[in-house]
């Protein structure tokens, strides 16, 4: 509760992004709620036309809060794969080491018009004791659904 006032500054960098490869980073050092954040972040993407994209994200911030401190790490993987304009399929896994946790889902759409269409989602996640030893399964889920657009003028 309450209203933080605080000040941060940022930078941000990059490479030609619409290269083959491509590097995107961050620092940003400043206030954060009751107390102040330290965090950097890098982004290594890769190209293949306009079919294929895939990306690395490591971020990691360092937080001293009134209330305690901590730091968490980000990581995070995306694949993507456009099989005509209307049609794709794309991943992303990640692991939160502040949650414990690794999460992932992929997703495939074959697009109509105005965003309509069919997408079929499957979500999971899982603990970690450690970045590489996964658990058992916190949660699972498939989500399909499918949109349509049609006229009632008659």
């Amino acid at each position: 509760p309450g209203t933080y006032d605080n000040f941060e500054v940022a930078w941000r960098w990059n490479s030609n992004e619409s290269a083959p490869v491509s590097i995107n980073g961050q620092l940003d050092w400043g206030g954060f709620l009751s107390g102040k954040r330290r965090g950097i972040g890098n982004t290594l993407t890769v190209r293949s036309g306009a079919a294929f994209a895939s990306s690395l994200r490591v971020s990691h911030n360092n937080v001293d809060l009134a209330e305690g401190s901590f730091e968490t790490t980000l990581i995070a993987m995306r694949l993507a794969y456009n099989f005509t304009p209307r049609m794709y399929l794309q991943s992303l896994v990640q692991y939160n080491s502040q949650a414990g946790s690794w999460s992932g889902n992929i997703r495939y759409g074959w697009l109509n018009t105005a965003g309509t269409g069919l997408f079929i989602v499957y979500n999971e996640s899982r603990a970690a004791l450690r970045w590489f030893e996964v658990q058992d399964p916190l949660g699972r889920v498939v989500i399909v659904k499918f949109t349509r657009q049609f006229n009632l003028v008659l």
